[in-house]
């Protein structure tokens, strides 16, 4: 299964070279790291751009290894507004990022993904602002270490940390600044009660870290076995 997933990822990515090359851009800049106009000399991006459904089409190549990097998308061929769809790429031709823009502002549903084309993290933005937010981590052995997400809409917070089986360790849930800790254990689910959402959150004392050894100490999960 895996062998056919990365002969398909091979394949698509080779498809989309085939497509950029044969693109019939009619405009050639050089950038800057902001995507603004610089002389030859001193450009690390080359964009290169043709009109798209009533837009401005841009792909951005690196200015050394001619590696495309980004795709974004203008009002027009002056490059003062972001409007449209965005993709960003790693310099092995996996996605990085990719999301739409409306107006210039992050508008929609924005992924993240990790050097593994794992999903590192989704977020949903609203004229700009971020109203939920999805992170994952992932263990070394590639499965998923911990889940969280956030919603300002709901005022909500919930992670979840995986054991390397696969296996739940922990919840949390919270509402407002009430919430609940779920661990799994060999003997069942215990509960507590939390009444402060700043310390589960990111700004947890240690950090991400201190939040991953907080929940790790907690009695031992159930094993697989069980």
């Amino acid at each position: 299964m895996m062998l056919i997933r990365s002969l398909l990822l091979s394949a698509f990515f080779l498809l989309l070279a085939v497509a950029v090359k044969s693109q019939d851009y009619k405009y050639l800049y050089h950038l800057d790291l902001n995507l603004a106009t610089v002389p030859k000399a001193d450009a690390v991006i080359l964009g290169k751009g043709l009109k798209e459904n009533n837009l401005f089409r841009l792909d951005c190549f690196s200015a050394l290894s001619n590696v495309l990097l980004m795709t974004v998308h203008f009002k027009d061929s002056s490059l003062t507004e972001i409007e449209g769809p965005f993709r960003s790429y790693y310099f092995s031709g996996k996605p990085e990022k990719e999301g739409n823009y409306v107006k210039g502002f992050e508008d929609g549903v924005w992924i993240n993904w990790d050097t593994l084309a794992r999903k590192s993290d989704s977020t949903f933005y609203k004229n700009g602002t971020p109203m939920i937010i999805a992170k994952y981590r992932y263990q070394n052995k590639g499965g998923l270490e911990y889940y969280t997400l956030f919603d300002s809409l709901k005022n909500t917070y919930r992670t979840i940390s995986y054991n390397e089986n696969g296996g739940v360790d922990n919840e949390v849930f919270f509402k407002g600044q009430n919430g609940i800790m779920k661990t799994y254990t060999r003997s069942g689910i215990k509960i507590d009660s939390l009444n402060t959402r700043e310390e589960t959150e990111p700004l947890f004392p240690g950090g991400e870290a201190g939040w991953l050894y907080y929940l790790k100490k907690k009695p031992e999960p159930l094993c697989a076995c069980c």
